[in-house]
């Protein structure tokens, strides 16, 4: 049986196999399985073993195959766009008898994804771990690591960041040579889809597991939806933006109220009180010591403060929360944080507090008594943490949380109550939205709704939270934590990906890049061209997740160039409080330095320099002289012609820098910010 369009052709064997893709000019790939595979209770559903087709049909440019074996109907619909070169899928599982089972994903498989010939390739994954451009053939050297059922927490080999609520979940393969494109991704909102990288050598299998679990039980029905491949001639750039279009629509844009003050903000992370396990033997304080502070942070140039957690906790984890409406003793009174935040307006900064949906801490007797029913509990009925943190189903949280379940509309609207609470009570501009990605299903066998829909409920959260919000005070604002496309819409905006950026600047700071700058800006611009045009990203050096890093940064020779090039990066400049002392007169000039492009339009020069090791960033705003940001992120002195920009003169730059008729010289973890000439109309 064979679908065709002019532009591809599908075809599958009388076992209902997909046996061929195929596209114009040297565009294939041939698959020895099936395209995809179910995961009921922990194995493949299908596995090596023969399926037999029960039906089969095909119409112009759609076709389905449906499979029966022990009590499931599984209808594989493939559909062919009439106008470009691409395939969507989609799998319908109906329970027509059999005990209940647990259905744990659906599994996509694309083998062999190439274009062309493999040397001629680069692979491609946007917002991943993997760097831009990088050669298809050392790639195919990496089999996937196997020995991990979930990437939680350290992405083992050839796991990728999941999607949407991470990245975008595109994997691609770009022939330079023949300019084409070839790409696969799923976009679902039902959960989370995990893609993963398996090289046999010399060709690339990319799978997609589709997190959709539920109960199989006779009557239910699932769908895993929202895989698609697709092939184009032209650029990556070109090709990202046809990707755009199709898998967000009219779901993934922006959100357009955003107040003004965001886009001039300048945000100062501080810490609480110490002894907290995010931040050890860091400088905490109570809030009354930080309302004395205020005067110093106008000074040093920021107008947005955000503060870690300070309700009631279980001692030494503020993420861990007792009591939503009581403050820690340890940071102050009710009082005190109403004062802070009243000072802080007084000087014109702005204050996010902390929005912790997560869990509940142990703790909180009172809490887990009144709503057992709240908590995610595996098929035992066992509660357990969520995201991979906190206690194992059937143990106690020691210090951690419980999984609520989002999937709840009571437990939504008690958190975005809690929310409206704290900006009536405390007068907040807003919070950071703390890890509202992909939970664990809830499989309680009593569970009335099906277990996906706990897995993305941070989403439908986010969306409700900001509705509330934004009717309780126009100009508050959002800002996550999770970076993905999904939270685009709820947000006004999110952090860069958090999960890389600690490991870059960890490589950094140590002196052994993971990027070189020049990957880093391609790195951020394919990035940008994956998600929904307008997002404002948060960048940092250091926060607390990544505090552990504050004693390497304070003795790191490429301290000043990293803070230097993640403050004068397009976006929401982001700084941690301990990563500041004792470099108080720096941050206070780049501050203020970043003050003066309010109004200016930032862009990186990834190809400005030859030069891999060098970080340019251009503002420009029409009427005004252009500036020019640029740092060398290497051990060793480097020198670049930038004659090609009517370079005028250093503006503010670290010791050994130099500039003489449109010749750069940095010294290692040197940096330079440059004025222009006037531009003329």
């Amino acid at each position: 049986m064979q679908i065709r369009s002019e532009h591809l052709g599908v075809a599958w064997d009388e076992d209902g196999r997909l046996q061929s893709l195929t596209g114009k000019e040297d565009f294939s790939f041939l698959g020895a399985g099936y395209s995809f595979d179910l995961i009921v209770d922990g194995a493949p559903f299908f596995g090596a073993n023969p399926r037999v087709p029960t039906a089969m049909e095909a119409n112009g440019l759609e076709a389905r195959v449906s499979f029966e074996d022990r009590g499931l109907r599984i209808t594989h619909h493939a559909q062919l766009d009439g106008e470009r070169a691409l395939l969507r899928q989609s799998i319908e599982i109906e329970v027509l008898s059999g005990p209940p089972r647990r259905l744990m994903g659906v599994h996509w498989r694309v083998p062999r994804l190439l274009i062309g010939e493999a040397q001629e390739c680069l692979l491609q994954a946007p917002a991943q771990v993997t760097p831009p451009d990088f050669p298809y053939l050392e790639a195919a050297k990496l089999p996937l690591d196997r020995t991990r059922a979930e990437p939680i927490p350290s992405y083992p080999q050839g796991w990728l960041q999941s999607a949407p609520d991470e990245t975008a979940g595109l994997v691609a393969v770009e022939n330079r040579a023949s300019r084409q494109v070839v790409s696969v991704w799923q976009h679902s909102e039902a959960a989370t889809t995990f893609p993963t990288l398996d090289g046999d050598g010399e060709t690339l299998t990319v799978e997609h597991h589709h997190q959709i679990a539920a109960w199989l039980r006779p009557g239910a029905r699932v769908i895993s939806d929202g895989h698609a491949i697709m092939l184009t001639n032209g650029t990556l750039e070109e090709h990202l933006a046809q990707f755009r279009d199709i898998a967000y629509g009219g779901h993934g844009e922006h959100v357009s109220d955003t107040p003004q003050w965001l886009q001039e903000a300048r945000l100062l992370q501080i810490v609480l009180h110490p002894g907290a396990s995010w931040t050890p033997n860091l400088d905490g304080a109570p809030i009354a010591v930080w309302t004395q502070r205020l005067d110093q942070i106008q000074q040093l140039g920021f107008n947005l403060v955000y503060l870690l957690p300070f309700w009631a906790c279980h001692e030494g984890m503020g993420y861990a929360l007792t009591d939503h409406y009581a403050i820690n003793p340890a940071v102050g009174t009710a009082q005190e944080l109403k004062t802070f935040v009243r000072e802080a307006h007084a000087r014109g900064l702005k204050v996010l507090f902390d929005f912790i949906p997560q869990g509940i801490g142990d703790g909180a007797d009172d809490f887990l008594a009144a709503h057992p029913e709240w908590l995610v509990r595996d098929e035992l009925g066992r509660p357990f943490g969520s995201h991979g943190w906190g206690p194992k189903p059937g143990q106690p949280p020691v210090g951690h949380t419980y999984s609520l379940d989002w999937g709840r509309e009571d437990v939504r609207r008690w958190m975005v109550d809690w929310a409206l609470w704290n900006v009536r009570e405390f007068d907040c501009d807003g919070f950071r939205t703390d890890a509202l990605h992909w939970k664990e299903p809830n499989f309680a066998p009593d569970n009335p709704y099906p277990a996906w829909q706990t897995t993305f409920g941070g989403i439908k959260l986010g969306e409700e939270l900001r509705a509330a919000l934004k009717a309780e005070k126009p100009d508050a604002v959002l800002l996550s934590e999770v970076w993905g496309p999904i939270f685009e819409r709820s947000h006004d905006a999110t952090y860069e990906n958090g999960w890389l950026l600690t490991k870059i600047n960890r490589a950094w700071i140590e002196g052994e890049p993971f990027f070189s700058a020049r990957e880093w800006m391609r790195w951020k611009g394919l990035s940008a061209l994956a998600r929904p045009d307008g997002a404002v990203r948060a960048n940092f050096c250091i926060n607390h997740d990544s505090a552990k890093l504050v004693p390497s940064i304070r003795r790191s020779r490429f301290a000043d160039a990293l803070s230097f090039c993640h403050v004068l990066t397009p976006g929401l400049p982001f700084v941690f409080w301990p990563e500041l002392q004792g470099r108080e007169a720096f941050f206070e000039r780049l501050m203020s330095e970043r003050g003066r492009l309010t109004g200016f339009e930032g862009r990186f020069l990834p190809n400005a320099t030859d030069c891999e090791a060098v970080f340019l960033t251009l503002w420009t705003r029409t009427g005004e002289p252009s500036v020019l940001a640029a740092a060398n992120l290497s051990a060793q002195a480097v020198t670049t012609a930038l004659a090609h920009l009517e370079t005028a003169a250093l503006r503010w730059n670290s010791n050994g820098t130099t500039l003489e008729n449109g010749v750069l010289s940095l010294p290692p973890g040197g940096f330079a910010l440059i004025g222009m000439k006037k531009e003329r109309h």
